[in-house]
């Protein structure tokens, strides 16, 4: 999973930072459903990575199917 590193939701200053608290924690909740799974950060990112930092997006997916294929 990539979560993004530049906040954005907070420049809603009603309910943004709980948002991204609420959004944080989700992540957190996917990540124990897998052993395997991982977290890393699109430091240059907000919600779009693949548009902010698509190298990265490109390869996390090439990791998913590498181990996919090694798992056959």
């Amino acid at each position: 999973m990539i979560q993004h590193g530049k906040p954005y939701l907070t420049a809603v200053p009603e309910y943004g930072a709980g948002m991204e608290r609420a959004w944080s924690e989700g992540q957190r909740k996917w990540l124990a459903l897998s052993g395997r799974s991982n977290l890393s950060t699109a430091a240059s990112s907000e919600h779009y990575i693949y548009v902010d930092q698509p190298d990265l997006a490109v390869r996390a997916i090439q990791r998913v199917a590498d181990e996919a294929a090694k798992s056959k």
